[in-house]
């Protein structure tokens, strides 16, 4: 289940900033920024693919941010 609490652990655990969580999960930091303080939620049909990409570890995140 997404909630803003964990997109915010998660951040923190991977040591990201909010523009680098948002090139992970392919949207705007603007998105972070709402998402996080629980002003707005992704789409329904967005949130498999940003609860898989949350559950990745540093390494396989800063990789998948570089390619």
């Amino acid at each position: 289940m997404f909630t803003a609490e964990r997109l915010k652990e998660q951040r923190a655990r991977l040591g990201f900033t909010q523009e680098q969580m948002a090139k992970l999960l392919e949207v705007s930091s603007l998105s972070i920024c709402k998402w996080e303080s629980g002003g707005a939620f992704p789409r329904a049909s967005r949130v498999p693919q940003i609860l898989e990409r949350l559950a990745l570890g540093k390494r396989e995140a800063e990789s998948q941010i570089a390619a």
